[in-house]
C-alpha cells in the first residue's frame, strides 16, 4: 500500500466511523428550536448526505466530547447521561452525562458538550446560541433539571470555554406545545405551518413520506 492508498483508506474509515446518522426513527431534541416544518420534513426524509469534510468535522465532535468526559471522570464530578423517550420513543433526547451536585439536595446538573474549530468561534458574551438553548430547556424540562452547563472545546487548541443554563418554565411549556403538535403532524402525515420564512410549500403527505 503506497502512502495516498494508505490516506484513502483512513479517510474512508473515519467517514464510515463519523457517527453521524443522516435518518432517523425518532424526533430529536436536540434539534427542537428549528422551524417545525424543518424538523417535520427532517423526520420524513432524512437529511442531505454529508460531505467527506463535514464526516470529518462530526467525528472530531465526538472525539471532543470523549476528551472532555474523561477530564470530568478525573475530576470526579461527571455521571451518566440519561435518554428521554416521549410517546414510544417518536421523540428523543440523549444527554451527554451530569455533574455531580455537592449535596443531594440540590441534584445533579444537566451537562452539553459542543465542539468548534478554534476559539474564535466560542459563542460571545455569556449565552449559548439560540438553538443550544432550546436543547438544554427541553432536556432539563422533561428531566426536571433545573441547570445544565455547556462546555464548549475548541478542537485547534484545546482549550474548554463554560456556560450556564437555568431552566425557565415558560419555555419549557412552550416547547412541550411544541413536541406535541409536531407529533400530531407526523401522526396525521400533515407538515406544519413554517416558521421561519424559509421552507418550501405544505400540503399532505402520504405514508411513503412525499407529498400528494
Amino acid at each position: 500500500m503506497n502512502t495516498r492508498e494508505l490516506e484513502k483508506s483512513l479517510v474512508n474509515y473515519i467517514v464510515a466511523h463519523s457517527g453521524h446518522d443522516g435518518k432517523r426513527s425518532y424526533i430529536g431534541l436536540s434539534g427542537i428550536g428549528d422551524c417545525p416544518r424543518a424538523i417535520y420534513l427532517r423526520h420524513v426524509h432524512g437529511e442531505e448526505p454529508p460531505s467527506v469534510a463535514q464526516h470529518l468535522k462530526f467525528k472530531r465532535g465526538y472525539e471532543a466530547e470523549e476528551a472532555i468526559i474523561r477530564y470530568l471522570r478525573g475530576l470526579g464530578l461527571y455521571r451518566a447521561g440519561e435518554t428521554i423517550r416521549l410517546y414510544d420513543g417518536l421523540v428523543q433526547g440523549h444527554t451527554d452525562g451530569r455533574i455531580r451536585a455537592s449535596s443531594d439536595r440540590i441534584g445533579d446538573s444537566l451537562l452539553e458538550i459542543k465542539s468548534v474549530a478554534v476559539p474564535e468561534h466560542f459563542p460571545e458574551g455569556e449565552r449559548v446560541p439560540l438553538r443550544v438553548y432550546w436543547q438544554t430547556t427541553a432536556y432539563m424540562h422533561y428531566l426536571g433539571r433545573r441547570y445544565c452547563h455547556v462546555i464548549y472545546l475548541a478542537c485547534s487548541s484545546g482549550e474548554p470555554r463554560l456556560y450556564g443554563v437555568s431552566y425557565r418554565p415558560g419555555l419549557g411549556r412552550q416547547i412541550e406545545d411544541k413536541v406535541n403538535g409536531l407529533v400530531e403532524a407526523v401522526r396525521a402525515c400533515q407538515i406544519p405551518a413554517c416558521s421561519c420564512g424559509r421552507c418550501g410549500a405544505g400540503g399532505l403527505v402520504g405514508k411513503d413520506g412525499y407529498y400528494e
